[in-house]
């Protein structure tokens, strides 16, 4: 007989409970990486439509509004409640000069990229990497990266973080706390004008040195 399929968010593993399969990886691909993002765990190495044939989703970790008036779940859900908790790591490397040509994008790569704030015409130096880390589970993905001809700027710093924080909690990912290096540049990105405390999507984070 075969096993009865059970929720794949780690940590759940119900069987009792109406089950959601993952959004196709290909007419939905951007739904999919959210969902994929936001569950994590072992799904992370597998393959995409093994995920979406194999794996599902309880309605423990949905909203109820993201529920039509049927009972059905909507088409733009996403999971977020009940979901794995995770650290965002950040450091800044050096990188030998270079330019490269993505021809899926057709772009020339590896100038100074700052995602949605600036793209300048000066050669990359630098490379500013994020990374989320579980706590409660041994697992780890690089998320973005951002490439700088020097060193990011304090203010420029904040304002990266605080994007990356934002995306971080559009795809359902919980992030619970930042952890960096103790440069003088990372301080006082993260405690700028004297705030100790950010707003983000009706999230309090508060700053503290140890």
């Amino acid at each position: 007989m075969a096993a009865k399929e059970r929720c794949c968010v780690p940590s759940c593993g119900s069987q009792n409970h109406i089950l959601h399969k993952f959004p196709h990886p290909e007419k939905e691909s951007d739904r999919f990486r959210t969902w994929l993002c936001a569950v994590g765990g072992d799904l992370l190495s597998l393959d995409n439509n093994y995920i979406h044939k194999y794996r599902s989703v309880c309605h423990l970790h949905f909203e109820s509004s993201y529920y039509t008036w049927s009972k059905r779940l909507a088409h733009n859900a996403i999971p977020t409640f009940h979901l794995p908790v995770y650290i965002l790591l950040f450091d800044e490397m050096s990188l030998k000069k270079h330019l490269h040509y993505n021809p899926k994008e057709d772009l020339i790569e590896d100038y100074q990229d700052h995602g949605c704030q600036e793209r300048s015409a000066n050669i990359a130096a630098y490379a500013l990497v994020f990374m989320i880390a579980g706590i409660k589970k041994k697992e780890k993905q690089p998320i973005t990266h951002y490439f700088s001809s020097a060193f990011s700027t304090a203010d420029r710093l904040a304002v990266l973080i605080k994007e990356v924080l934002n995306e971080c909690f559009n795809a359902g990912i919980n992030v619970t706390a930042t952890v960096c290096d103790m440069d003088g540049v990372n301080r006082r990105a993260m405690q700028g004008k004297g705030k100790r405390r950010w707003t983000i999507q009706a999230r309090t984070l508060f700053m503290r040195q140890p």
